[in-house]
């Protein structure tokens, strides 16, 4: 099969922001409390703690060694990952204990979904970590401080990157199809709005060379669409 011209390069497993639910994450890897099992502070010197975290797919911190080299440091926590494979099941058990107050001491979010978790069905769940000891908004960009905080002024995430996005194309097929090749040129084709994106698409297929297609994945669309869009799905809990 032909490659495609057009590729949508996304850290689409990886932006993600970490929403922390105990005191004691604060202190820890990532940060934060969940008010669904009651607010905490930091146990006494030397009592054990065992700090549970929710992730999904890979996220890299216990393979980079940073939960053993941060327990080392910290020899009374215990850092406990539960991971789940994919990303869409992760949310589906993570929705139930939204319901049911058993929230893990951090929960780990794809960005596509933090519009629900700042919704104000969900929010109450969280703790606000602009109040968490040594969390400095200073140090967030403004946006994706932002992408995090409730209408009320809540802030319940942290972003732990910021999800670059690229469009990667073929030079020659664009030049076969009748369509400009120069990066800045192909930039200004689609700017700020993905129906010309696809109105492009239309284009190079009426006159692309033959056996040869404008994107590899529909899925691949639609994740960058709905991961660069402001709002997702939900908005305050109304579908948008």
């Amino acid at each position: 099969m032909a490659r495609p011209p057009v590729r949508i390069s996304a850290h689409a497993h990886t932006r993600t922001i970490a929403l922390v639910t105990t005191a004691i994450a604060a202190a820890a890897l990532l940060t934060g409390c969940s008010s669904s099992t009651g607010s905490r502070v930091p146990a006494p010197s030397g009592e054990k703690i065992s700090l549970t975290i929710g992730t999904f797919g890979t996220f890299g911190y216990k393979e980079a060694g940073l939960f053993d080299e941060y327990m080392t440091l910290h020899p009374e926590i215990t850092i406990e990952e539960h991971s789940t494979t994919q990303e869409p099941d992760y949310w589906k058990a993570l929705e139930a204990r939204l319901s049911d107050g058993g929230l893990y001491d951090v929960q780990a979010l794809e960005v596509g979904r933090i519009s629900l978790a700042t919704s104000d069905e969900h929010s109450g769940a969280f703790e606000d970590l602009s109040q968490a000891p040594g969390v400095k908004q200073r140090d967030h960009l403004p946006w994706k401080w932002d992408q995090a905080t409730t209408a009320g002024g809540r802030t319940i995430g942290l972003g732990t990157d910021v999800g670059p996005m690229a469009v990667c194309y073929r030079q020659d097929l664009f030049k076969a199809a009748g369509l400009p090749s120069d990066p800045d040129a192909v930039a200004e084709l689609w700017r700020g709005d993905w129906a010309k994106f696809v109105e492009v698409g239309k284009t190079y297929q009426s006159e692309a060379p033959k056996g040869t297609y404008f994107m590899d994945t529909a899925a691949g669309l639609y994740n960058a669409v709905v991961s660069s869009s402001p709002q997702q799905y939900y908005a305050n809990g109304t579908l948008v």
